[in-house]
């Protein structure tokens, strides 16, 4: 984090106190010696598990309509070793 004082990205964490879901930082500058406070809360992230899931089983359609008709793209064979179906491509060359 940078030192509002100096910008340098150089801080360390004094003392850190949770508070009602909040936790409460005070850090100091090791360049300039400046201490702030900073109070972080965790936000609830969406989830992209099931996004990711999805894509993956668009991603496994597209390979296999390409192998079904011959036609293998370089960006298919790229994309099929990248998640790790190089036995596909095996099949059509």
């Amino acid at each position: 984090m940078k030192c509002s004082k100096c910008g340098k990205d150089n801080d360390h964490i004094l003392d850190s106190r949770p508070m009602n879901g909040i936790v409460k930082r005070v850090r100091e500058c090791y360049e300039c010696g400046h201490r702030w406070k900073t109070f972080e809360q965790v936000e609830d992230m969406p989830n992209i598990t099931k996004q990711v899931d999805i894509e993956l089983q668009k991603m496994e359609k597209a390979i296999q309509y390409n192998l079904d008709i011959g036609k293998v793209t370089l960006a298919g064979q790229i994309a099929a070793k990248k998640e790790g179906f190089e036995q596909c491509l095996s099949i059509s060359q």
